[in-house]
């Protein structure tokens, strides 16, 4: 039997303990007013009393200095729970179906970075590891070789590092090789890891930064399907590939779009890695592509196995996997899956993908200090 609680400040019907431990989480940080909290390197210096969070105009009134009073308390939980009302339910059923501690207490700690903001709630991923890779980047950039970028006007720097047995140059932001090839945005442990011999299919290639960490981990026997429609991002993954040659022969870049069918139409309007696409015609769009699906990507070459399905795709996430449900129940392979676009992806794909009955077991990792790029990551070992 759950535990169940009603009042009128925070009414709560709970089977797993997640709406008490948020609470708990955002009562106890209250007190906060963190200032080591704000990525200037992705949104350039703060504003005053700007607040990252799902509820802005709210929260940014009681986002204080200093002690929150009890009345305080009382209406910060009350809006939270109104705001988050229509999205209990996936909230539970995230929570209930993840498989290990640090994953629910990094589920929880995302949900109060979202209500509270940057001054009240510092991720775990805010660690001195990372501040220690952003540093030892610096010594991998030529400042005078870029490239312009498609995105908020920031320039792609020559990087040059070892990585595996691979001499790598890449164009990306400058700190653009933190996420996948030093923090491991798309592994698991030893749980979820290209191998020698994978075959990877990535959805969302952009600038190539993830394209090139997989081809280089599959080796000579291994093959990336990357999806990439973009003009100016196939223009820059193509130089980045270059620039790669022996990882040449190990990535088949596909010119569509990823949904749930295959030949439809979608109209896009080019962002870098913020692109926007939609399925009917809009004021701002710039061009439009037609869509394959994953299962359809699986026949078409013939593939007799799938080893890793990496997303990242601005909100399509879902429609994605919709058009993979064949190549799930065929291969069951390993996922990694980005949720943070909205919350009805951060409550919503968990859940889908364990009611195919495949017998996955799910993970959340966090890879930023602000609330972009968390990863869902599913296998069946």
């Amino acid at each position: 039997m759950g535990i169940h609680h009603k009042n009128d400040d925070f009414p709560i019907t709970i089977e797993m303990n997640l709406q008490l431990r948020l609470a708990q989480k955002v009562l106890e940080s209250l007190g906060n007013n963190h200032s080591d909290n704000w990525d200037e390197i992705r949104f350039g210096p703060e504003k005053q009393g700007e607040a990252k969070n799902i509820f802005p105009s709210k929260l940014e009134l009681l986002n204080t200095r200093g002690y929150f009073h009890f009345e305080q308390s009382r209406g910060i939980l009350t809006y939270a729970n109104s705001a988050l009302e229509k999205y209990w339910k996936g909230l539970e059923e995230t929570y209930d179906i993840l498989s290990d501690d640090k994953s629910k207490e990094i589920y929880i700690e995302l949900l109060a970075y979202r209500i509270l903001g940057h001054k009240k709630i510092k991720l775990s991923s805010n660690n001195k590891k990372r501040g220690e890779f952003l540093s030892k980047i610096k010594d991998f950039i030529d400042y005078d070789d870029w490239q312009d970028s498609n995105f908020t006007n920031h320039k792609l720097y020559m990087h040059k590092f070892a990585y595996h047995d691979d001499q790598l140059s890449i164009y990306l932001t400058e700190f653009g090789p933190l996420y996948a090839f030093f923090l491991g945005q798309y592994r698991l442990n030893d749980i979820i890891s290209p191998n020698k011999g994978d075959v990877i299919i990535e959805c969302g290639a952009c600038w190539g930064d993830t394209t090139i960490e997989f081809a280089a981990s599959v080796g000579d026997a291994g093959t990336v399907y990357a999806y990439e429609f973009i003009p100016r991002n196939k223009e820059i993954i193509a130089k980045n590939i270059k620039l790669n040659d022996k990882l040449t022969d190990r990535i088949r870049l596909i010119d569509n779009a990823v949904w749930s069918e295959s030949n439809l139409i979608a109209y896009y309007k080019d962002d870098g890695p913020g692109t926007r696409v939609e399925m009917e015609p809009f004021e701002s769009q710039e061009g439009k592509v037609k869509t394959l699906s994953i299962d359809d990507l699986v026949e078409k070459n013939g593939l007799s196995r799938v080893d890793l399905i990496k997303m990242d795709i601005e909100g399509a996430e879902l429609e994605a996997l919709s058009g993979a449900k064949e190549t799930l129940c065929k291969f069951k392979p390993n996922l990694a899956i980005s949720i943070y676009h909205s919350l009805e992806d951060f409550t919503g794909i968990a859940p889908w993908i364990d009611k195919l009955d495949l017998g996955y077991n799910f993970h959340i990792r966090h890879f930023t200090i602000h609330q972009e790029e968390t990863v869902l990551f599913a296998s069946t070992e």
